[in-house]
C-alpha cells in the first residue's frame, strides 16, 4: 500500500492491530479500509464509482467441478458479471448514475475489444500497479481481486490493486508477468484470460516493461522501508510477536525476485538474424527472436560506414516455449549497391532493444540464412492511428516543431478538437473565438493563449441569453495531463455555458486544468450559465495574478489536490463559493471579494491556505476552515455578512479545523465566530471559546 501510494495510484488506509474484546485476547487483525468515496478522496480523486468482474459464478463453478460438464471453469472470465462496488441507491438519477453505466460499458467494451485499451484504462497507471505486485514477487494474477475507479474527468478506468500473493514456497521463474503468460496454462484456470489481454496490446506491454525496468534499477523497497521506518519498524514487532517462529519478511527474498527479473529484461540469449536477398534495392532478413519477451529492431548497421533505418516501431514477438521459433522477414531499403550485397553482410550487425528496455543490443547477421515459411507474417508492425485533428480546416500544424495554431483570429467552433500529447498550442493575441453548444477545446498538450493588454483573446458563446441548465451544451476549455506549463494572460472569457450538473461529463467547470502545470495572469473570467465551476484546477501546479472573476454562476476557483500561488485576483457576485479549496496547499496575497453567495473562502480536507491582505464585503459567510484544514490569514477586513469565521467537521473521516487570524478587521456580522468543539479559531493569539451551533447547516 504504501508503494502505491508512493507512485500516486489508488491505496487502502490499512494496518495491524491487536484486538481485545469483552478482555479476551482475539489476536492479531488486519483491518484494511473498504471500496468507497472515502477511498477515491482520500486518494485525491473526485468522486466517481468503482467496478469489477464478480467472482461468484467462479466460486460455484469451482465448488462443483464435477458437474460442470462442457462449462468449462476456465471460461469464467468471459461470463463475470461487472457489477458497481458499494453504490449507494441515493445516487440513482445523479451524475454517478450516469459514470457508473460508463464505466460497466468500459469495461465490457474491453472485454470484447482489447484493441480499445487506450480508451478503456489509464494505461500509466495499470502498468504501474503490475510493476509495484511484481517487484514484490507476486506469484500471480487474478482478474477476480481487482477493481476499478472510474475517473470522471479522464473517462478511463483506474487500477485498485489490494492483494498481493507472496509466498516463498513459489517458483520465481515462472512468473505471470513473463512470457510465460501466453502458454503452459491450466486448463481449469482462467486467471491469465485478462492479463493476455492486456500484453496483447504491444504499447502497453512495452509500457509495463519500462515501469518494471524504472524500479529495480535501485533499492525501491529498501528505499521504501526507509521512507516509512516507523510504519515499518510497529509492523514488524507486532508480526514477530504473534509469529516469533515465521520469516514475516524478507530482504533475501525480494533481491532474488529482483534478481530473477533482472535475468527475464537482461537475457543471455538475443537473435538469430539470416541474410536473404537483395532485390530492387531491399536487403531482406530472416529474424528469429530466441527469448521469451518481444524485442524492437532499431537500425542496420553496415560497416560502420552505411546506418539504415527500418520500419518503425518494429517488433518481433517472443519465443514460445517447446516451439520451434518463429521466422520474422525483416526488409530494410538499401540503394547504394556498394554496400548493399551481401559481401558486406560478413560485418553487419543488427541493433535492437528488449521491448520496454532502453540498453541497446547488437547481433551480427549470418550469410547462411534459414529457410522461411512463407505462411508466417512478415513482421509486427505497430503504427500509431492517424491524429484526426491534423486535417481539420480551423487549425495549423507542425510536426516538425510540434506547434498548432488557429488558421484565424476569428473561429467559430461548432465541434470537439482534441489535441494530443508533445504539442504546443498557440492562441494568438486579438482572436476572438465564439463556441456553439459543442464547441470545446481538450488538450493533452500545453496551450499558450499569448494576448496583450491592447490586443487581449475574447473567448464566448453564441448561446448567451438562453435559459440556464441546458444538458445538451457543454462549453468548456480543458488542459489534461501537461507538465509543460500553459498559459492564459491577457484573455477574456465571458459568457460561457459549462455543463450541467448531474449531466455525466465528467468536468465540472468551464475552464478545466487537471494533472496539468498553469500561468494565468490579466485575465477576466466574465459570467458563466450552468456550471459549478468557473475555473476547476484538480491534482495541478498554478498560478494566478491580476485577474478577475464576476457573476459566476456557482464557484468561481476550485482547486482540488493542487499547489499553488494566488495573487492580486478580485472576485464579485458569486453564486456559491469564491474560492473552495479541497486537499491543497495555498498562498494568497492582496484579494478582494464582493456579493458573494455562500463562503467567500472555503478550505476543506487536509488543505493547507495561508492568506495575507484579504478584502471582503456582502458574503453569507466570511472565510471557513473544515475537516483538518489550516486557515492562516494576516491582515483581514471583512464586513457585512451572516457569518464571518467558522471552524469545524464535517466529514467523518477527517478531524477538526483550525483558523488563525492576525489583525483581524470584521464588521456587521450575525455570528462573529463559530468554532465547533475541537476546532480552534484564534485572533491575535487569543483563543476564541467554541460555541453552540448546528454545524450541519454549514
Amino acid at each position: 500500500m504504501k508503494a502505491l501510494e508512493k507512485e500516486k495510484l489508488i491505496a487502502h488506509r490499512s494496518n495491524y492491530y491487536q484486538i481485545i474484546f469483552n478482555g479476551n485476547d482475539l489476536g492479531l487483525y488486519y483491518l484494511e479500509e473498504i471500496y468507497s468515496k472515502q477511498l477515491v478522496e482520500n486518494n485525491k480523486r473526485r468522486e466517481g464509482p468503482i467496478v469489477g468482474l464478480n467472482k461468484d459464478l467462479w466460486v460455484k463453478e469451482a465448488n462443483n467441478l464435477q458437474n460442470l460438464s462442457i462449462n468449462a471453469l476456465s471460461d469464467s472470465f468471459w461470463r463475470a458479471k461487472i457489477e458497481p462496488i458499494r453504490f449507494n441507491e441515493n445516487q440513482i438519477g445523479t451524475d454517478q448514475e450516469i459514470f457508473l453505466l460508463e464505466a460497466i460499458n468500459k469495461l465490457e467494451l474491453f472485454r470484447n475489444d482489447p484493441s480499445k485499451i487506450s480508451e478503456v484504462f489509464d494505461t500509466k497507471q495499470l502498468a504501474t500497479a503490475l510493476a509495484v505486485k511484481t517487484i514484490f514477487g507476486a506469484y500471480e494474477f487474478d482478474w477476480k481481486d481487482i477493481k476499478f475507479y472510474y475517473n470522471p474527468i479522464t473517462k478511463l478506468l483506474e487500477p485498485i490493486v489490494r492483494e498481493l500473493h507472496v509466498g516463498k514456497q513459489k517458483n520465481l521463474v515462472k512468473k505471470w508477468w513473463s512470457g510465460d503468460v501466453f502458454e503452459n496454462e491450466n486448463p481449469k484456470d482462467d486467471q491469465n484470460t485478462f492479463l493476455k489481454l492486456l500484453f496483447q496490446d504491444i504499447t502497453f506491454y512495452e509500457m509495463y516493461l519500462e515501469e518494471l525496468n524504472k524500479f529495480i534499477k535501485d533499492d525501491y523497497i529498501k528505499k521504501l522501508v526507509e521512507e516509512n521506518k516507523k510504519d515499518f519498524n510497529r509492523n514488524f514487532k507486532i508480526l514477530k510477536v504473534y509469529y516469533p517462529t515465521s520469516d514475516v519478511f524478507s530482504f533475501d527474498y525480494l533481491n532474488e525476485v529482483k534478481k530473477n527479473i533482472k535475468n527475464i529484461l537482461n537475457p543471455i540469449q538475443s537473435l538469430n538474424v539470416y541474410y536473404l536477398k537483395y532485390e530492387n534495392n531491399y536487403l531482406y532478413f530472416n529474424v528469429q527472436n530466441l527469448q521469451h519477451l518481444p524485442i524492437k529492431i532499431n537500425n542496420l548497421n553496415l560497416n560502420d560506414k552505411l546506418v539504415l533505418d527500418v520500419s518503425p516501431n518494429l517488433i518481433v514477438e517472443g519465443y514460445k516455449s517447446k516451439n520451434s521459433t518463429n521466422d520474422h522477414i525483416l526488409k530494410v531499403y538499401c540503394e547504394d549497391i556498394n554496400f548493399c550485397n551481401k559481401n558486406s553482410i560478413d560485418k553487419a550487425n543488427i541493433y535492437f532493444n528488449i521491448l520496454g528496455q532502453k540498453i541497446e543490443k547488437k547481433v551480427k547477421i549470418s550469410r547462411f540464412y534459414s529457410l522461411v515459411d512463407k505462411s508466417k507474417k512478415e513482421y509486427l508492425l505497430k503504427t500509431s492511428q492517424r491524429n484526426n485533428f491534423k486535417n481539420n480546416p480551423l487549425l495549423i500544424v507542425d510536426d516538425k516543431k510540434k506547434y498548432i495554431s488557429f488558421t484565424s483570429k476569428d473561429i467559430y467552433l461548432d465541434e470537439e478538437i482534441i489535441v494530443p500529447k508533445n504539442y504546443n498550442f498557440e492562441i494568438k493575441a486579438g482572436s476572438k473565438i465564439i463556441l456553439s453548444n459543442k464547441g470545446k477545446l481538450i488538450s493533452y498538450s500545453a496551450i499558450k493563449f499569448n494576448g496583450t493588454e491592447k490586443n487581449p483573446i475574447l473567448v464566448s458563446s453564441e448561446n448567451f441569453g438562453e435559459k440556464n441548465n441546458n444538458r445538451n451544451i457543454n462549453q468548456n476549455i480543458s488542459i489534461i495531463d501537461s507538465q509543460e506549463k500553459s498559459l492564459i494572460n491577457n484573455t477574456i472569457f465571458k459568457n460561457l455555458y459549462g455543463p450541467s450538473l448531474n449531466s455525466g461529463h465528467g468536468i465540472t467547470g468551464v475552464i478545466n486544468i487537471y494533472n496539468s502545470n498553469i500561468l494565468i495572469q490579466n485575465s477576466i473570467f466574465d459570467t458563466n450559465f450552468q456550471s459549478d465551476d468557473f475555473l476547476n484546477i484538480i491534482n495541478s501546479k498554478f498560478e494566478i495574478n491580476d485577474t478577475i472573476f464576476r457573476n459566476s454562476y456557482s464557484d468561481a476557483i476550485d482547486i482540488d489536490f493542487s499547489n499553488g500561488i494566488i495573487k492580486n485576483t478580485n472576485i464579485y457576485n458569486s453564486g456559491n463559493d469564491a474560492f473552495d479549496f479541497s486537499g491543497s496547499k495555498v498562498k494568497l496575497n492582496n484579494i478582494f471579494g464582493e456579493n458573494i453567495g455562500d463562503k467567500f473562502i472555503s478550505v476543506g480536507e487536509s488543505s493547507s491556505v495561508y492568506i495575507e491582505d484579504l478584502y471582503v464585503k456582502n458574503v453569507n459567510i466570511g472565510i471557513a476552515s473544515k475537516d483538518s484544514s489550516k486557515l492562516d490569514v494576516k491582515n483581514l477586513k471583512m464586513s457585512n455578512g451572516k457569518i464571518a469565521v467558522a471552524a469545524y467537521q464535517k466529514k467523518t473521516e477527517y478531524g477538526p479545523a483550525q483558523i488563525k487570524l492576525k489583525d483581524a478587521e470584521i464588521k456587521n456580522f450575525k455570528y462573529t465566530f463559530l468554532s465547533e468543539i475541537e476546532s480552534s479559531i484564534s485572533s491575535d493569539g487569543i483563543v476564541i471559546e467554541n460555541s453552540t451551533y448546528d454545524y450541519g447547516k454549514l
